[in-house]
């Protein structure tokens, strides 16, 4: 019988009790549920969660998804800031999605197709409020035709 093994990708998790401080390096996953003040690299996915609070100078990943804190400049392939997330300092990214309810303090450089290579900046302060919740309603009139 053979056994057919998949290559799994690690996750390091930083939980709700830790705080970490320095430097963190990593591949694959990386959630962070804690506190972290360290300049971050990770090849893959970095994940602040709604309890993660994140503070430096530089984070780098292939893509960084935030519902917690972030204070730091950015690069990344693809930024996502969810509707609870919150984002002080710069981006370079190739891909920006800021959901409504989301807080984004700083600027951005789109690099579409390209290796982000950038240093921090001043930042502008932009902040996205949640949008009110419509019912759909049918279309009553078409302006322009008459019946």
């Amino acid at each position: 019988m053979f056994w057919f093994f998949r290559k799994r990708e690690s996750c390091t998790v930083i939980s709700e009790v830790t705080e970490l401080t320095g430097e963190l390096r990593a591949k694959g996953t990386v959630q962070i549920q804690g506190i972290v003040r360290a300049d971050i690299d990770v090849d893959g996915l970095l994940e602040i969660l709604p309890s993660g609070e994140v503070e430096g100078q530089i984070v780098r990943a292939d893509i960084v998804r935030i519902s917690g804190k972030l204070r730091a400049f950015v690069q990344a392939k693809r930024v996502e800031i969810l509707k609870s997330g919150k984002l002080l300092g710069d981006v370079e990214t190739q891909a920006l999605d800021i959901q409504s309810g989301a807080i984004f303090a700083g600027r951005s450089q789109m690099n579409p197709g390209e290796t982000p290579s950038v240093g921090p900046g001043n930042g502008l302060t932009l902040e996205v409020p949640a949008l009110p919740q419509r019912e759909a309603s049918p279309m009553t009139e078409v302006h322009g035709q008459e019946s």
